[in-house]
């Protein structure tokens, strides 16, 4: 059988769950070209500007709750029913703000949606991670960066079956994911993963005790240079550097708001065909070195534009901001994201998870409230950039192992070999006695 027709219903299920990230990204860019319209300014009088930097920073903090609380609702009631519940919740925030009125009942809604969204940013992640066959993690979660919400008709995770004793429900989800043979030598997998866990006694504590402390260090350098190597200043900047390459004029530089956000959306159709060809790890390096090239460029060419306004070559700045975002889009964005999900144990994955997108959105506060330094330093922010994607570079090189073609249960024995052996070791009793416990609903 072919293996698009082997994993249709895998398939289908990720375009399902990835519907939100459209969602998603259609509100934040509508919400930040509202916030700017002068009809938004007289309707909500805000005072002054940090009016609205406030209610952007109500959303991010609101997000770092929601991801928190969707790691312990992931564990007791299901990934999909976080999907669903983020789902409503992001409906309620949505209408809150589209009535709005005054900015206080603004602020409100952004609450209210920015928790729905943090809890929707950690159950995707969790749910394809788990879904997704070892040879196409990498391709189904690309396709959270294409779309993201619409939980509604998704069925249980055959992890969180096994977890709950309901081996036959998650034999059949396994063999309509995956086909019958990869089914039974995965679940067989699961359940001595399972085994082993449940005589580990994981809990929220485990994540900052060695040895899963290492994963959790990993997993939170990931979320950070996700986060700190540019991707929300470059965007911002970019009308302004082509500006001063005379690319376009002041106030009217639509093309580049509009242009990158298009460029990194068909950037993302190459991760659907070649991330898992190449590894996590391969992308990330790539990724890294030509993001850190092409800023640093750009630093030397805005430089040499601030010292000569009609240089010659200034023209040649426009390439590099495009080469930034789709380099970051396939790397950080996507690669990054699937390993950051894929590393953590069954038990701890949703924990683990939570914690690291909630520090996501915290850096995202950050930066959100945090004065631009471009009108400072100029084109020497770039060159800030560059040097922390130099540091990126070597944090993936050394810190990093790659998970390329592997399920979830072997991610964890590569990792914490000696951790599981001892685990497994203590458990005593048989695979097949889990199935006695089994109960159905």
């Amino acid at each position: 059988m072919d293996d698009n027709d082997l994993y249709s219903h895998t398939y289908r299920l990720a375009a399902l769950i990835s519907v939100g990230a459209f969602l998603v990204g259609y509100n934040t860019g509508v919400t930040s070209t509202i916030v700017g319209e002068p009809r938004w300014n007289d309707l909500m009088n805000p005072a002054g500007n940090w009016a609205a930097t406030d209610s952007f920073s109500a959303y991010n903090l609101s997000a770092v709750i929601g991801s928190l609380c969707a790691g312990h609702l992931a564990d007791r009631y299901g990934r999909e029913m976080v999907l669903v519940l983020s789902g409503l919740v992001c409906a309620v925030g949505t209408l809150i703000q589209v009535s709005s009125f005054t900015l206080p009942q603004w602020i409100v809604g952004n609450i209210v949606l920015g928790w729905g969204v943090g809890a929707c940013f950690t159950g995707i992640p969790i749910y394809l991670s788990e879904i997704a066959p070892a040879t196409r993690r990498c391709q189904m979660m690309a396709s959270e960066q294409l779309a993201y919400y619409a939980g509604f008709q998704a069925g249980f995770c055959p992890r969180w079956l096994v977890a709950k004793g309901r081996i036959n429900q998650a034999r059949g989800v396994l063999h309509r994911l995956h086909g019958a043979d990869l089914a039974k030598r995965e679940l067989k997998q699961i359940q001595v993963t399972f085994r082993a866990e449940k005589h580990l006694n994981l809990s929220w504590t485990a994540l900052w005790k060695s040895p899963i402390l290492k994963l959790m260090a990993m997993t939170c350098g990931v979320r950070t240079f996700q986060q700190i190597t540019g991707t929300h200043s470059i965007i911002s900047l970019t009308p302004s550097l082509f500006e001063k390459a005379g690319l376009c004029v002041a106030d009217d530089c639509l093309f580049a708001t509009i242009a990158i956000p298009a460029v990194i959306y068909h950037s993302t159709w190459i991760a659907e065909k070649w991330l898992d060809r190449f590894g996590r790890k391969t992308w990330l390096k790539v990724g890294t070195n030509v993001m850190m090239l092409s800023l640093s460029m750009t630093s030397v060419l805005q430089l040499k534009m601030e010292q000569d306004p009609d240089w010659y070559g200034r023209y040649m700045v426009l390439p590099f901001p495009f080469l930034f975002y789709i380099f970051h889009n396939l790397s950080w964005a996507i690669a990054g994201s699937t390993y950051a999900s894929e590393i953590f144990s069954t038990s701890l994955r949703a924990r683990g998870i939570a914690l690291s997108t909630a520090l996501g959105w915290a850096l995202n506060y950050f930066v959100t409230v945090c004065p631009s330094l471009g009108d400072a330093i100029g084109g020497g922010l770039y060159l800030v950039y560059a040097m922390i994607c130099l540091v990126a570079f070597v944090f993936v090189r050394f810190a990093l192992v790659e998970t390329k073609d592997m399920s979830l249960e072997e991610i964890n024995r590569v990792l914490l070999p000696d951790y599981y052996s001892a685990a497994e070791g203590a458990g005593g009793e048989d695979i097949d006695l889990l199935s006695v416990h089994e109960h159905t609903e």
